[in-house]
């Protein structure tokens, strides 16, 4: 049963909670959404089982990579999922997903249909990737805009 507390009795039960046997803690919606994370499962799709646009717009990454500078360090491998982690706030599905620990970006496969949305989510990504920071954080928009200004500097020399 779900149940609307304020955010002061939820750090409450948080720390409660540690002191608790397995039978008694009350999950809060910040530990569900992590479990629920950890045991996401996707369903990864090989590059050459996607069709002939999808296909022609994944191949655009390494133009993209060109237009920021190179590939980041930081990221050694895009790979792309049937499925998809949903969003904890709004829970629609995510359309990318930067994960640090294995250096993976992900994208969802029905936006590679869409050019402009998988670029714009790719270049969302890669923006986490070199940040290091997560959604509306000020280091997140710093790098999102920096690398904006360096795409459309590129773009407009061309």
């Amino acid at each position: 049963e779900v149940v609307v507390i304020p955010d002061n009795l939820s750090k409450k039960i948080e720390d409660s909670n540690s002191a608790e046997t397995s039978n008694n803690k009350v999950t809060t919606l910040a530990q569900f959404a992590q479990k629920r994370l950890e045991n996401f499962e996707y369903k990864f799709v090989d590059a050459s089982m996607l069709s002939a646009i999808e296909k022609a717009n994944f191949d655009l990454i390494d133009r993209v990579f060109n237009l920021i500078g190179g590939k980041p360090l930081q990221v050694k491998s895009i790979l792309i999922s049937e499925t998809m982690q949903k969003d904890p706030t709004t829970f629609y599905a995510c359309t990318g997903l930067w994960k640090s620990e294995t250096g993976q970006i992900i994208i969802l496969r029905r936006i590679l249909a869409n050019r402009e949305k998988f670029l714009g989510t790719l270049l969302h990504e890669l923006a986490h990737a070199i940040s290091g920071y997560q959604d509306a954080t000020r280091g997140f928009e710093s790098e999102l805009t920096r690398l904006l200004g360096q795409v459309m500097n590129v773009a407009l020399k061309s």
